[in-house]
């Protein structure tokens, strides 16, 4: 990339800044991130997250968004539950949605 290349996409990115919608759109997502990192089971979350996601993400967003699913496998409601009970909830959870 030339000299003037740069300097055309850094004033892009400049005037991309001044926007606020930019900046409230970033504001928001670490909002959310801090939110989400402040639960008591946020590794648990984190992991149901990860494995839901394996093959295709929409599948996250759906056990996320559906309060029904994601409270089968909620922390606070299996963990009390054997081994084989928990692989059980998750498997069952994850393949419904």
């Amino acid at each position: 990339m030339n000299i003037e290349n740069r300097k055309k996409l850094l004033n892009y990115l400049l005037e991309m800044k001044k926007d606020n919608k930019i900046n409230d759109e970033l504001d928001k997502k670490k909002k959310e991130s801090l939110d989400n990192f402040n639960r008591n089971d946020w590794l648990w979350h984190e992991f149901i997250v990860s494995i839901s996601t394996w093959g295709n993400a929409k599948r996250a967003q759906k056990l996320l968004k559906n309060e029904t699913l994601y409270n089968n496998i909620k922390y606070d409601n299996i963990k009390k539950l054997s081994y084989d009970e928990i692989k059980d909830i998750i498997k069952k959870t994850i393949k419904t949605n």
